[in-house]
């Protein structure tokens, strides 16, 4: 019997961590290159009043393409300029969806995220299907490397992208109406 209870115990406390994690305000979605999280946050965009590219973000705050501010000033002063968008981002917004870079979360970003109680989906891609979507896009400077490269990039970000409060797969080309019924069947909602 004591192990009945202490089981109950155990799931009622998942269940109401599951439903703080859900009824949060503050969200970012993380994944890949070309995982497909810009197309799921413009799926959503009718049920969360706000949701945002934080490539879009820094483009408008860099005044020039990602691919230009990386070629001109390098991938560390690219980071930096990420970091300062976010931060200055989750200060001044309430209650947002937020899709950041695929190599926008790390420890850095991961503690600002954590400090500001904003929670993390990740659209969980297969390296295969990410691989095809970008490996002929000049527009995303980390792209052209190779495929080795990429899968070892991939790879070395999935520790970060394993600390996600919310797990999502997406299947490709998928409706606006099933992305909304995965969000609100997991409680999320704006």
């Amino acid at each position: 019997m004591g192990t009945l209870l202490s089981q109950k115990t155990t799931k009622e406390k998942e269940k109401l961590m599951d439903e703080k994690i859900c009824n949060a305000s503050k969200w970012v979605v993380v994944g890949f290159m070309g995982s497909g999280k810009s197309y799921f946050t413009q799926k959503i965009k009718d049920i969360f009043p706000f949701v945002d590219d934080l490539d879009e973000l820094i483009e408008q705050e860099g005044g020039k393409p990602i691919s230009k501010i990386i070629q001109e000033e390098g991938l560390e002063a690219f980071r930096i300029l990420e970091a300062k968008t976010l931060e200055n981002y989750i200060k001044k917004t309430s209650n947002f969806m937020l899709s950041l870079g695929g190599g926008a979360l790390y420890e850095k970003t991961k503690r600002l995220l954590d400090q500001n109680n904003v929670k993390i989906i990740l659209i969980d891609t297969p390296f295969e299907l990410c691989y095809e979507r970008i490996k002929n896009c000049s527009n995303r400077p980390l792209a052209q490397r190779s495929k080795e490269e990429l899968y070892k990039l991939y790879k070395e970000r999935q520790p970060f992208y394993q600390k996600a409060d919310v797990t999502f797969t997406i299947k490709p080309n998928a409706h606006s109406e099933e992305i909304k019924e995965l969000l609100l069947n997991r409680g999320i909602r704006a």
